[in-house]
């Protein structure tokens, strides 16, 4: 039994110690493809969760007895209690459940101790999650088929199971119920190294313009098809007439602005240089224009040759 405990304590020292490198990131996978079997299983399985969640807070005396060997509770129906079985909920789910209940328990005593009004917990009309505490035990994912199997439900094919990275250390995780659908919630710690990202550029402001359909703040113009809505039409127009504070009124076969401060520029170009500056809430002073570009034009020149490969795309570069 000593050798046991120390085990479980060292157990617990190294997770501790992993956790400090570590980030935590919970991923939401759907369950899909489900059969009338399937949903009447989870369906069954909420109900049965909020029926040994009623039990046990309508009598607290009852979280003494472990809640994995509860098989049977009562039920509330019209004035009387009726006995339902528990047929679909697992050992493991139904102590989490308990667990649940004894810290809603704990922190309503400690906010009482504090000086708080609390009140007391009360029977629920619905359960809409339910805990899944130990991978690999309550339920365990199969990323090779997009599988997921949950403790005394069988297995479901789930959707997203791509967004987990290799590495990622998968703990425990909550089945929802929402109205959309069934989902899951993973938990994963990831090591701090992961969220890392390379600086790989300057700011860039983008603007989806008329002549062109993008115009980069450093000049670069991308010609595509893609269905302009009416409202980023109009905002277009709008952010295309500000320069230097004034707003200028132009028609729309009006291609290039000029302003009386000297400003000539490119109607969608000018749009853009706006959108960077707005983004990054700099001055006029400070404001790098067309004058001073971040990009240089062998840099110009790369980027156009690597987009220009797609045979859909086609870019120039405004001057």
């Amino acid at each position: 039994m000593g050798n046991k405990v120390q085990v479980i304590r060292k157990a617990i020292q190294e997770t501790r110690q992993r956790r400090k490198n570590q980030k935590v990131v919970v991923y939401q996978l759907k369950l899909q493809n489900l059969s009338e079997r399937k949903q009447e299983l989870l369906a069954r399985v909420f109900v049965e969760a909020k029926w040994l969640y009623n039990y046990l807070v309508s009598d607290i005396s009852r979280l003494n007895v472990p809640a994995n060997k509860i098989s049977t509770v009562q039920v509330k129906v019209s004035e009387a209690f009726e006995q339902r079985q528990l047929l679909v909920l697992g050992s493991q789910v139904k102590q989490e459940i308990a667990d649940r209940l004894r810290d809603n328990l704990r922190a309503l005593d400690k906010l009482k101790k504090k000086g708080y009004n609390v009140g007391t917990l009360k029977p629920k009309k619905f359960v809409n999650s339910i805990p899944l505490k130990q991978y690999g035990v309550t339920y365990k994912l199969n990323f090779a088929y997009n599988r997921v199997r949950i403790q005394k439900l069988g297995d479901f094919r789930v959707l997203g199971l791509h967004q987990i990275p290799k590495g990622a250390e998968i703990a425990n995780a909550v089945l929802v119920r929402k109205p959309s659908g069934y989902y899951l919630h993973v938990t994963c710690y990831l090591l701090k190294e992961h969220f890392k990202k390379e600086h790989i550029a300057e700011a860039v402001g983008i603007d989806f313009g008329v002549s062109n359909k993008i115009i980069l703040s450093n000049g670069l113009a991308i010609d595509f098809e893609l269905h302009e809505t009416r409202r980023l039409k109009k905002l277009h127009r709008k952010l295309s007439r500000v320069k230097s504070g004034k707003v200028h009124k132009l028609s729309l076969s009006d291609r290039t602005m000029r302003c009386d401060c000297g400003w000539v520029c490119d109607r969608d170009l000018n749009a853009a240089l706006v959108i960077l500056k707005k983004g990054l809430e700099l001055s006029e002073q400070n404001f790098v224009g067309l004058d001073r570009p971040e990009v240089k034009p062998l840099e110009k020149g790369a980027a156009a040759r690597i987009l220009g490969s797609n045979p859909h795309i086609r870019v120039s570069l405004l001057q």
